[in-house]
């Protein structure tokens, strides 16, 4: 039981202040927690069970759980648009406003009456976008307590089993978010640590899994940046992708300038691109078909191709 705590506050699960807070005659039912990351939310349990041979607990590990809604297709329901409360309910840091606190918080308040509202309607479109706004910006929150969730949700959800075995194959919670968002985190291929050649830790068919290492240098050098990478901008991007970490960038093609973000894909032995709203992109695609390119989501202050910005 001594080394359970400090495994669980090294994966960033559990604080050791809060282990000690925590009734151990009922860690066998499983330890359930929430994490945010912006607009998604992960959930885990960690799986604790009694050996009866050693009369000791055992840390078997964790599930996590994502949620993400990604982008609403938004609609006019009632006279109202609600992409308009989508951009009012991302004013507020939902993390921090409790039930109580909204008595004194009147435009969060306010905020909260327009969604049931929107809820409340006959309009069963306003139903399910309140739904996924719900969803998208409270789970894991103090208020997404008071809601009931559909069975839909589940059709959001993407669902992981991380094994704790106490070497440095074990992956945190950030890992495990990386995981579950497609992307992979590279390790010694070793346990112990000890070989300097790497492995990817990765997601496949809701396993985790290990991979042959790839050529990420070769990778990120064939990726067609705006403008050639620098020493230090080729090392900054390699850290970022062997830690797992989805990297934004600006990008041309022929005379077409754009946006993405870019982030390692070890089942495909690549890096992989995502436009704005976080869809795959085809550089082929994007090669032959310059419209494609055009049709891509913009920064808000990117006023296109015909400027090179």
């Amino acid at each position: 039981m001594e080394r359970i705590p400090k495994c669980l506050d090294d994966m960033e699960l559990v604080p050791l202040e809060l282990w000690r807070s925590i009734n151990h005659n009922v860690i066998e039912a499983g330890i359930t927690g929430f994490a945010r990351n912006d607009e998604d939310s992960i959930s885990f349990k960690i799986k604790i069970k009694h050996d009866d041979l050693t009369n000791g607990y055992v840390l078997e590990g964790y599930s996590a759980t994502l949620l993400h809604v990604g982008e609403i297709s938004h609609q006019y329901v009632n006279g109202v648009d609600t992409a308009l409360i989508e951009d009012a309910i991302k004013k507020f840091d939902w993390q921090k406003i409790t039930p109580v606190m909204l008595k004194e918080q009147p435009e969060a308040a306010k905020m909260m009456d327009r969604l049931l509202e929107l809820h409340g309607t006959n309009d069963q479109r306003g139903m399910d976008i309140a739904m996924l706004l719900v969803m998208k910006y409270f789970v894991g929150t103090p208020l997404g307590l008071v809601f009931d969730f559909p069975e839909s949700k589940k059709n959001y959800e993407t669902s992981l089993f991380i094994d704790l075995n106490g070497n440095g194959h074990d992956l945190n919670l950030k890992d495990a978010y990386r995981l579950l968002c497609g992307r992979g985190v590279a390790r010694s291929v070793t346990p112990d640590g000890k070989s300097d050649t790497l492995c990817w830790m990765t997601m496949e068919n809701g396993k985790v899994v290990k991979v042959d290492d790839f050529n990420v240098v070769k990778c990120i050098s064939a990726l067609p940046f705006h403008q050639p990478r620098s020493v230090l901008q080729l090392a900054e991007d390699i850290a970022e992708m062997t830690a797992g970490n989805q990297c934004f960038g600006k990008f041309r093609i022929d005379s077409s300038t754009f946006h993405a973000y870019y982030e390692p894909d070890p089942l495909n032995g690549t890096i992989a691109l995502r436009d704005l709203k976080q869809n795959k992109l085809n550089l082929l695609d994007l090669k032959r078909n310059p419209d494609l390119i055009n049709a891509l989501p913009r920064k808000k202050n990117d006023r296109g191709r015909q400027l090179g910005l």
